[in-house]
């Protein structure tokens, strides 16, 4: 589950864009949520995703983590940040990973922001598994050890030609795939 949050600072013209960039997310069976935890402007939908589970809030600093926490366990009073005006961001307040019982069933990791995210731990060889719509083409490669960039009769370069693989996506793999993955002969 993807949570966009502060939507409220966007015009129209924004969220449409958001929209967009974002639907290609949508397509592939990841579900997407736009809300603004100061707002509480969906905040009623993370609920319904949350209870019973044990979550947890990732993203970078000063995104409303713990706004939105406030909004859905208003007992927690977690501090928050003013929104500063030029960057429309929030400030780093949470230093430290908490875990919290949530009323309403469940529970949630609390996270600080992050700077970065990383793969850790996946070898080349095995990145397309990671990626949903990737994975059923990736047995039908005609060469087992396929890289999905260079070798011919790569099913996913040919998905990706049907249109049934975004060129978006297939770029943000071959980007981890040549740079942030690990090397299969470490």
């Amino acid at each position: 589950i993807v949570i966009i949050n502060k939507i409220d600072l966007l015009n129209e013209k924004e969220k449409s864009k958001l929209h967009s960039e974002t639907q290609i997310y949508n397509e592939i069976g990841y579900k997407i949520l736009y809300i603004s935890a100061l707002n509480k402007i969906g905040t009623d939908d993370v609920i319904d995703i949350m209870k019973g589970k044990m979550s947890a809030l990732i993203g970078h600093s000063g995104t409303g983590k713990s706004t939105l926490l406030n909004a859905i366990q208003p007992n927690l009073v977690l501090k928050t940040g003013e929104v500063g005006s030029k960057t429309k961001r929030g400030r780093h307040t949470t230093t430290s990973t908490q875990l919290y019982e949530l009323d309403f069933g469940g529970y949630v990791i609390d996270t600080p922001g992050i700077r970065e995210v990383g793969l850790w731990d996946v070898w080349q060889s095995e990145l397309a598994q990671y990626f949903r719509e990737m994975k059923p083409f990736v047995s039908k490669c005609r060469f087992y050890d396929c890289s999905h960039i260079t070798e011919p009769e790569c099913a996913i370069k040919k998905a990706v030609e049907q249109g049934k693989i975004t060129k978006q996506r297939y770029d943000s793999y071959i980007k981890l795939r040549l740079g942030k993955a690990r090397d299969d002969s470490e």
